[in-house]
């Protein structure tokens, strides 16, 4: 059962608005404002047991840069909540170099 969590703002204009955001084909795009933002989460066993993850989107509008294309877009952006994927626990010996220390 989704949790409602619209009264938390995600996306906050100050911090986007004026952002570029380049493609892989060449083009980049400029956020010029924020059209509307959703966001649920589930409780853990829920999402453990689907396999989802709770997220925010935001529908934003969107200006032309640079490169090929129509001079405006809407283009959705999505924030999830980070997951840990795997994790590892060794004890070092006394011979073994510190990671990145001294």
């Amino acid at each position: 059962m989704a949790i409602k969590s619209d009264d938390i703002t995600w996306f906050i204009e100050n911090d986007f608005l004026g952002t570029e955001t380049p493609f892989p084909s060449g083009s980049v795009w400029r956020l010029e404002s924020k059209i509307n933002e959703h966001s649920y989460y589930e409780e853990r066993s829920e999402c453990e047991a689907l396999a989802i993850q709770s997220e925010a989107r935001g529908v934003f509008s969107y200006s032309t840069v640079s490169g090929s294309g129509p001079p405006t877009a809407v283009i959705k952006r999505r924030l999830h909540t980070p997951s840990l994927l795997s994790w590892k626990k060794e004890q070092q010996t006394i011979d073994e170099w510190v990671p990145g220390g001294y």
